[in-house]
């Protein structure tokens, strides 16, 4: 691989004083274009006519240019140079992500570290994540966060709601074992409990993090992410099976996403 390690370009970003604060691509692309002389461009179309796999692809687009404008301004490359010590290190080692999601191999384990980022620093272990998909586009974070408060006894406990993009959203639960009682509650079909019963038959879905692991190991990658799920989870016999493996901690930042 050229580049080695997981980026995050808001890190980067953040290393541009101006630059802290920005979520929006077209708003850092244009910065950099009147501050800075970087000869790397590129021609996008306009997105007037476009389909939504187009869309998604002119987004990714973006983002490698973004990408390409701030490592040349910040002289980031993947080359390794000798330290004091002897230790070989390359100025990415800097800005990379501690959360690493992506594995060489199919047999890796699952051992790094995730972090959330609220207000504070917060750790949760990846045992404790789940990802939901299915429910009606257009809804906030804040909304569906009130529309599962009222779904099933795990959420009368502390949890938080994140919206992965359009189509997916992440819930963190802060207490253990939780989230493997939600997805057996789903892997049931909502049987004892109305609300999330009605939530599953317009259309809900949940899969905890492994299954997340197995779409960023296999690149299973589709324009939506709820697309990328289904299509993990297709494989696999059952949500409470497949949040059966050995959990680890994780670090996320939700500080860090960078709207599309």
């Amino acid at each position: 691989m050229v580049f080695p390690h997981v980026l995050d370009v808001n890190h980067l970003m953040k290393e541009i004083g101006p630059l802290k604060k920005v979520t929006n691509l077209p708003t850092a692309i244009s910065f950099i274009k009147r501050r800075f002389f970087v000869p790397i461009d590129l021609e996008i179309p306009q997105q007037a006519e476009a389909n939504e796999s187009e869309i998604h692809g002119h987004n990714v687009l973006r983002i490698s240019q973004l990408f390409a404008k701030l490592c040349s301004l910040l002289k980031v490359t993947p080359e390794a140079l000798e330290d004091d010590s002897g230790h070989l290190c390359s100025a990415l080692e800097g800005y990379a992500n501690i959360f690493n999601p992506c594995s060489t191999s199919s047999q890796d384990p699952i051992d790094g570290d995730v972090t959330v980022w609220m207000d504070d620093t917060r750790k949760v272990c990846s045992g404790d994540l789940v990802f939901l998909w299915g429910f009606r586009r257009g809804v906030s974070a804040r909304m569906l966060k009130n529309q599962l408060s009222g779904s099933h006894e795990v959420f009368s406990e502390e949890f938080d709601v994140q919206l992965m993009d359009k189509s997916c959203a992440i819930v963190i639960f802060w207490n253990p074992g939780l989230a493997e009682s939600f997805l057996e509650a789903m892997d049931s079909g909502g049987i004892s409990c109305e609300p999330l019963k009605e939530m599953i038959s317009e259309g809900l879905r949940a899969a905890g993090y492994d299954i997340y692991n197995k779409v960023c190991r296999l690149g299973l990658w589709k324009a939506d992410l709820a697309d990328s799920l289904d299509k993990a989870l297709a494989d696999t016999d059952s949500l409470s099976e497949a949040h059966s493996k050995e959990p680890s901690e994780i670090y996320w930042d939700t500080v860090s996403m960078i709207n599309l």
